[in-house]
């Protein structure tokens, strides 16, 4: 069995599918509680039926955010300049 870290609110939609799922609920009505339009209802619920819980859980929770990436030495940034600015350039020489 494995743990999913959930928010409240991932927590409170798998509440509500798990009532879809019994047929204690429509879709519609599952949309209402969680404030979310039919069209909305029926995409979670479409994940849910095919993904279980974890199809509730945010997909970019886990993955490194761009502000922690490592960031590239000063030395590799020009680098990669210059061989854009000399890509570039036969480039436009071949253009011309």
């Amino acid at each position: 069995m494995e743990h999913l870290l959930m928010s409240q609110k991932e927590r409170t939609r798998m509440g509500v599918m798990k009532q879809v799922k019994a047929k204690l609920l429509s879709i519609v009505a599952a949309g209402k509680l969680v404030r979310l339009s039919y069209r909305q209802a029926k995409r979670v619920w479409r994940r849910y039926r095919d993904k279980g819980d974890k199809g509730l859980v945010h997909c970019g929770r886990g993955r490194v955010g761009n502000r922690r990436k490592a960031p590239i030495s000063e030395s590799e940034y020009w680098l990669d300049i210059k061989s854009a600015i000399r890509t570039l350039g036969r480039h436009w020489q071949r253009s011309i």
